[in-house]
């Protein structure tokens, strides 16, 4: 995440791997979506993390759009017909 500089982006996917380590069991186990959701009021770790994410989710995406553009070559082979 460091060479696509998105050191933040990086920094949130290491604590909210922390956070599944913790929680594994609890997340992995087969439920509905609203028993899911309902995961946020035991776990505000994650409530916490998914804001941050929703509020820079636009810069990061488009952060990772220009890398990508900028490295087509290590995503795609372009190919003529």
């Amino acid at each position: 995440m460091r060479a696509w500089g998105l050191v933040e982006l990086g920094k949130q996917i290491v604590k909210a791997g922390k956070y599944y380590e913790r929680y594994r069991e609890e997340i992995e186990q087969d439920m509905s979506y609203d028993d899911f959701m309902a995961l946020y009021e035991q776990m505000p770790e994650f409530d916490d993390l998914d804001d941050y994410f929703v509020e820079k989710e636009e810069q990061w995406t488009e952060q990772i759009a220009q890398y990508i553009d900028q490295h087509i070559n290590n995503f795609a082979t372009i190919e003529n017909e």
